[in-house]
């Protein structure tokens, strides 16, 4: 039995995208050993040699996922197009919009109460946007003057557009 191994962050991602294949990971990992021989490489001709291969490897794997992204999406609707469902489906992964989950708060604490009943929760809502105003109000310094006088010079240029 093979011992576990915890997968990275990088390496989750990976799998949630499945037009990435086996391939191309082989070829994403020889570029990031690349990506971390240039950071290690104190030569400078050396240097600009490995970054000239990793900059080829990176396009490379770059026109690759494209296509192979392109032909996953492309294969996917071609067998889904008659499931509507499926097809909004795939429609949502490829513009990246995920369906909004509509959660509520539990409790709130208002006032050093918790209201956990929904009633009570709406009435600590309402209670506090309806008294906002007065609260910032109150913190405002109180000044004998006109707003008037807070105010500049006008403006003596003037702005006029051409009709297009």
């Amino acid at each position: 039995m093979a011992p576990i191994r915890r997968l990275t962050k990088k390496e989750i991602d990976l799998l949630k995208r499945p037009w990435i294949t086996s391939g191309l990971l082989k070829s994403i990992n020889d570029r990031d050993i690349t990506y971390k021989k240039i950071a290690k490489e104190k030569d400078p001709k050396v240097k600009d040699e490995l970054f000239k291969s990793y900059k080829t490897k990176r396009n490379l794997i770059k026109i690759l996922t494209r296509k192979s992204k392109r032909d996953y999406y492309t294969a996917f609707f071609e067998e889904n197009q008659s499931d509507i469902k499926k097809t909004w489906e795939g429609i949502r992964n490829v513009v990246n919009i995920n369906k909004k989950s509509k959660t509520s708060p539990n409790s709130l604490n208002y006032k050093n109460e918790i209201k956990s009943s929904k009633k009570d929760m709406a009435s600590a809502l309402n209670d506090f946007f309806v008294n906002i105003g007065n609260g910032v109000e109150e913190k405002i310094p109180k000044v004998n003057r006109s707003f008037e006088s807070f105010m500049g010079e006008c403006n003596s240029e003037n702005l006029y557009l051409n009709p297009v």
